[in-house]
């Protein structure tokens, strides 16, 4: 806990982060924790249990990577845990799922990959990615 909350505490310190998901299942604590630092405008619960909602964030992840408007820089654990995640078919549609539940063969960093680029395109719908313009005043 004390290594990802180092984490999340440098990527606010080094980038303006405007939109953050975090699955809060066992997390609730320092997600709260989050919340209260960093701001509950920025920082949002986003229950991966839900079935719907993150079948409809696998889908538009999928269709991103597929059509190559999300890029891969090649990390090895991204990779690894992508390559690791096996689909499993609900009501909802499709969902990821290690490949039995004591698998030592994480998809964690997938999820995060899924849950960032999800916040991505809600921080984008709410208006707050747009590009802020520089104003020049004569005198």
């Amino acid at each position: 806990v004390s290594e990802v909350d180092a984490t999340v505490a440098e990527a606010f310190s080094t980038y303006r982060v405007e939109w953050m998901y975090a699955d809060p299942m066992y997390w609730q604590d320092i997600i709260g924790k989050w919340a209260a630092e960093f701001g509950d405008k920025v920082v949002f619960e986003f229950w991966t249990n839900k079935e719907r909602r993150m079948v409809d964030a696998l889908e538009r992840f999928h269709t991103a990577a597929s059509t190559g408007q999300l890029k891969h820089d090649g990390n090895g654990t991204i990779t690894r845990h992508v390559l690791n995640a096996r689909k499993k078919k609900v009501r909802a549609g499709t969902l990821i799922r290690k490949e039995t539940p004591r698998s030592k063969r994480k998809i964690d960093a997938c999820v995060a990959a899924v849950l960032a680029y999800e916040a991505r395109g809600d921080a984008i719908a709410d208006g707050r990615l747009r590009k802020r313009r520089n104003r020049i005043y004569g005198f």
